[in-house]
Parts: structure tokens; sequence; C-alpha cells
């Protein structure tokens, strides 16, 4: 199956698949790199506007995720027991790496962007026994999404029969 992409220099936007995420920030999961090998024509995906504005809410969703902030006593814990504090706060200092990860990915796509002019292409897209393949290699961000997004699973299923 072709589906269509917008390509800003070095970069890929997935312009079908980018509204069929459960999470609105992990859309930033469907930037790819830029293939090589591109298609004609493929299956008909949302306007540039519409990505640019999806991509906007995913960015905005990370700033609505409530960081704690870190008090005398956290820091006193801190010093007597580090093991304990940091299996105590182990969940949330994934969570804030992960949002600082997602947050930092999103700046450079937005600049990208700004940048460039967009190009609208079709890169092929095929479920393999181990994953989901863009381009005829393995893609470690649509096939994590494909694994734990039900939501994603179940539209890239149906596109896929």
């Amino acid at each position: 199956m072709n589906i269509p992409y917008y390509v800003f220099n070095k970069i890929a936007i997935d312009s079908f698949f980018i509204d069929k995420v459960s999470l609105p920030e992990d859309r930033v999961f469907l930037v790819i790199p830029k293939c090589e090998n591109e298609e004609k024509e493929g299956i008909e995906g949302l306007e540039l506007s519409q990505i640019i504005s999806l991509m906007r809410e995913g960015y905005e969703s990370l700033q609505h995720i409530n960081k704690k902030k870190i008090d005398k006593t956290d820091i006193l814990k801190n010093l007597y027991n580090q093991s304990y504090y940091l299996n105590e706060r182990q969940e949330e200092i994934i969570k804030n790496t992960k949002v600082s990860i997602l947050r930092e990915m999103y700046e450079k796509i937005f600049e990208e962007i700004g940048t460039y002019k967009p190009k609208l292409t079709w890169y092929s897209i095929n479920k393999g026994e181990d994953g989901i393949y863009v381009c005829g290699k393995l893609s470690k961000s649509y096939t994590t999404l494909y694994n734990y997004d039900e939501k994603f699973r179940i539209f890239l299923d149906k596109t896929l029969i």
C-alpha cells in the first residue's frame, strides 16, 4: 500500500495515519527520515494545514503533562537513601525524560517545516512478521506504535488488507 507523505528536506510526515494515533503527542512517531524510493501515487491523505495543526496539537499536549517539582524533602530523601528515592520516582523520571525528548523532536520538526517547502509523495508501507516496513525498511517507530496503540493498529490493519 502506498501512503502519502509531505517531505521537508530530510524528513517526511505521514499524512494518512497522523490522525489515527490515540495520544496526540505520539504523532511525532509518524515523522520518518526521507526515503530514497518514492511512489507516484497512492491513497489520499490530509491537507498540509491539517497535518501542521495536528502536529501542533501533539506538541501542546506535552505542555499539559504535569511535572512534579523537587522540594527540600526530596533532596534529603535522595541523600539519605538514593535507591529508595529513585524507585519511588522511577515512573515519573521516565515520563519526564520521554516528555523532554518528544518536545525536542517536535521543535526540530517545526524548524524543518518552517524552513523548507514541502513535496507530496507516497511511500510503500507493509506489515511483515517482525514489524511494519516503510520504503522496504523495518520502521521502529511504526512497529512500536503498532504494538502499543490499539487505534493505530486497527486502522493500519484495515488499510493493509
